[in-house]
């Protein structure tokens, strides 16, 4: 935002007559503020005006509120961002979802960094940097791997519910302070990262989501923050892991993929070769497995018996057809954690079960804390500013292999008075005003809903 001194006569001509009470001597100055909002125009391209591959700030008109302002520049869209955050929630997210993701996006950390340079922040439950924006492949793909294989989901929402309430001091009491909070660190953290020319960035988000009727309020604050981050330049892309479980990204019969990990807990940089593919993998002996389990736990041998069944996930390999197998496996899991004295692992054993088939768990209350309609709850942030839900690796694919993401163009407007803590509402159209290009959001000075989440956080 650029704040400019022009002459009185143009402001009334370009902004409107001053608001009611103030008086302009002729000749004054009034201050203007020239604000960038990035947009995707529909119909964008060679179609929509003859002979112009993009359009000019003559080919356009804005409203702001319903009332016009002028448009003073056009830059057309770029294949690139600013800036892409890999913006990772623990608390909200869970074992399968977490992994999935991060699998998925390792795979595709060549093709990420041709987007922008690429940023990893993890939110545990305070955001901090992983990995430093950068264009590096191979780093961005170790920090994902590094992630998948030792990042350590909270599961938080699940967590309360389970507990009823019953928090640590430090904890969210309440399913609306969780949420709230999650989306207060969400919303700072990527509101200090606008620095740069260019407001156009990208937030890709790992989280299992949450419940939109969990707790009043949640709906509309999730709303508010979606458009509140639309006016800073992000547009929001959820990457939401399927609800069924099945063989994590990349898993292939007979084929291997290594990634050189180091572990979090080593003092040296020795990396650890882990293999992301399916590595010997056996239906036959995923049932011995799950067999010798069985009767480990009845001898009381419980550690033997979790040996046993981790062995039975590693073959059956998420395999779909083998979805309730892999589900009463879990549940076998559970109870030795359980009696092992290991209460939150067992429920993490159950929540996982749960994603392979809901009818090993029908009756266990966890089945009643598994929020439903998450990933939807994430869509609503998203969509709110015109962001994307990608709903599957089919739609991330296309997304990246067709440019989708970076069809914004930068359209500068000028905002009359002063900046203010509103949200404002912005229609560009065509020059004659009879078509709407884009809708969006704006602000020309720092929103009330920033200041207030800055607030809670103190």
């Amino acid at each position: 935002m650029r704040a400019l001194p022009i002459l009185t006569v143009s402001c009334a001509v370009l902004a409107g007559l001053p608001t009611a009470g103030q008086e302009t001597p002729f000749g004054g100055e009034q201050e203007v503020t020239a604000v960038d909002v990035a947009l995707e125009l529909s119909g964008g391209g060679t179609g929509w005006l003859p002979g112009r591959r993009s359009p000019g700030a003559g080919d356009l008109s804005a409203l702001v509120d319903g009332a016009p302002v002028p448009v003073v520049a056009v830059q057309p869209p770029k294949d690139r961002f600013e800036r892409v955050v890999i913006y990772v929630d623990l608390p909200l997210s869970d074992d399968y979802q977490l992994t999935w993701s991060a699998l998925l996006l390792a795979d595709r950390a060549s093709r990420l960094v041709k987007l922008g340079p690429v940023e990893v922040v993890v939110a545990a439950p305070q955001p901090r940097t992983v990995l430093s924006p950068t264009r590096d492949a191979a780093a961005l793909e170790e920090a994902l791997a590094r992630l998948a294989f030792f990042g350590e989901a909270q599961d938080r929402l699940v967590e309360l519910r389970l507990e009823d309430g019953a928090a640590a001091p430090e904890e969210p009491a309440d399913e609306r302070e969780l949420v709230q909070r999650r989306l207060d660190a969400l919303l700072l953290s990527l509101v200090a990262r606008t620095d740069g020319p260019d407001p156009r960035r990208a937030a890709i988000l790992l989280s299992g989501g949450f419940d939109l009727d969990g707790a009043p309020g949640i709906g509309e604050a999730t709303v508010e923050v979606g458009r509140v981050l639309a006016a800073y330049g992000w547009r929001l892309l959820p990457l939401l892991a399927p609800e069924q479980a099945g063989p994590l990204p990349g898993v292939r019969i007979g084929k291997w993929r290594f990634f050189a990990v180091v572990p979090p807990h080593r003092q040296v940089s020795v990396p650890s070769f882990l293999a992301t593919r399916e590595e010997d993998r056996d239906p036959e002996l995923a049932e011995s497995h799950l067999g010798l389990a069985e009767v480990l736990q009845d001898q009381g041998e419980l550690e033997r018996a979790a040996e046993e069944a981790e062995a039975a996930l590693k073959h059956f390999a998420g395999d779909p057809r083998t979805a309730d197998r892999q589900a009463a496996t879990l549940v076998l899991l559970s109870e030795v954690h359980e009696a092992l004295g290991d209460p939150q692992r067992a429920r993490r054993d159950l929540r996982r079960a749960a994603r392979f088939d809901s009818a090993a768990v029908a009756g266990n209350p966890i089945a009643d804390a598994v929020p439903e309609g998450a990933a939807a709850a994430l869509a609503v942030l998203a969509e709110a500013g015109g962001g994307t839900p990608l709903r599957s690796d089919g739609e991330l694919d296309a997304a990246l292999s067709r440019g989708r993401l970076g069809r914004r163009s930068l359209i500068t407007i000028q905002m009359p008075g002063a900046p203010d803590e509103a949200l404002h509402q912005v229609e560009i159209r065509s020059a004659g005003g009879d078509t709407t290009l884009a809708t969006g959001w704006l602000r020309y000075g720092t929103p009330q809903q920033v200041t207030e989440a800055r607030i809670r956080q103190e």
